[in-house]
Order: structure tokens, then C-alpha cells, then sequence
């Protein structure tokens, strides 16, 4: 029985890793998914003359009209929060890279952080480039993710002819 117990927790425990990486994996990929859109969004409002701070303020009121459950504008809401409880720009905006945990995160929130402390105005050429680096990315995977799609139809497509064979042939030979 002990035995046992020990294998029945194991089991439920392995479960529940998988059931977390699960979720984990489509968090990542639904960020993926939003990030050309957040940082296109970051460039044209940093463009038309807004501060950084006002940009992610601004993206965040237009998700809370939306009402759908986005896990990047979550975080961007985050930081906003961050932001109006009083944590320094830097901090806030390396929080929200660290907490996003990707490399296109990691990127945009450097482009950020340093343009916070040197005062350049090359923020918006940077964020450019890496919107159109970012849409590209997107495509990639887009064509990825439809090459495994097909893929995964092969199986059910197949079956489908084999159902299909046998409906033609067993009237066909019954009558022989």
C-alpha cells in the first residue's frame, strides 16, 4: 500500500508539472502572438509625442475597454500599476521584461531602460526596427505553426480515405 501511495502521489504530481507547463507554453505563445501589436502600438504613441509612461498608460485604459483576457496586457496593466504606486520607471519596466521572461520582452525593455537613462531621441528608429523584426518573427511562425497543422491532419485525413475505401469496396465485393 505504501508502495503504492508513493506511485499515485508521483503520478498526480507529474501531472500537474505537465498540466503547468501546459500553460505555461500557451501564456508564451499568446505573448508571442501580441507582442508586434504592443510594441507597434509603443512606437506610433511614442511617435505622435507621448512619454513612455503616458504610451504604456494609454495601451492599458484601451485593453480595459476591450474586456478579453490578453496575459501581456495584463502585465503592461501591471506596470501601470507599478508606475502610479510609485516605483521608478526603470524599476517598473525591468520588472515587467523579468516578468514576461522573453527574449522580444527582454529587447523592447532594454530599448526602454536605455533610452530612460541616456535621453535619446532614437527610441522610436529602435522600436521601428523592431516592430518590422517582430511582424517578420510572427510571420515565421505563423508558417510553423501551419506546416504542424497540416501535419497533425495527416492522421485524421488518412483514416477519413481508409473509411472511405471501405464503404466503395465492401459493396463491391459483396456482389461478386
Amino acid at each position: 500500500m505504501l508502495v503504492l501511495s508513493v506511485v499515485a502521489v508521483l503520478a498526480v504530481y507529474a501531472g500537474l508539472d505537465a498540466d503547468l507547463e501546459e500553460k505555461r507554453k500557451l501564456r508564451d505563445e499568446q505573448v508571442m502572438i501580441d507582442y508586434p501589436e504592443i510594441i507597434t502600438k509603443l512606437t506610433m504613441l511614442l511617435s505622435s509625442g507621448m512619454t513612455i509612461r503616458g504610451a504604456f498608460t494609454r495601451i492599458s485604459k484601451d485593453y480595459a475597454k476591450k474586456g478579453t483576457k490578453r496575459y501581456a496586457y495584463d502585465e503592461i496593466q501591471r506596470t501601470v500599476n507599478e508606475l502610479e504606486v510609485g516605483v521608478s520607471e526603470t524599476a517598473a519596466y525591468q520588472n515587467f521584461g523579468r516578468r514576461m521572461r522573453l527574449l522580444a520582452y527582454s529587447r523592447m525593455v532594454t530599448i526602454i531602460v536605455q533610452n530612460l537613462q541616456k535621453g535619446s531621441k532614437s527610441i522610436i528608429p529602435l522600436l521601428s526596427l523592431e516592430a518590422s523584426q517582430s511582424l517578420m518573427e510572427r510571420r515565421e511562425n505563423a508558417k510553423r505553426r501551419a506546416a504542424a497543422a497540416g501535419s497533425k491532419l495527416l492522421i485524421p485525413t488518412g483514416g477519413m480515405l481508409l473509411v472511405v475505401l471501405i464503404i466503395i469496396m465492401v459493396p463491391a465485393f459483396s456482389n461478386m
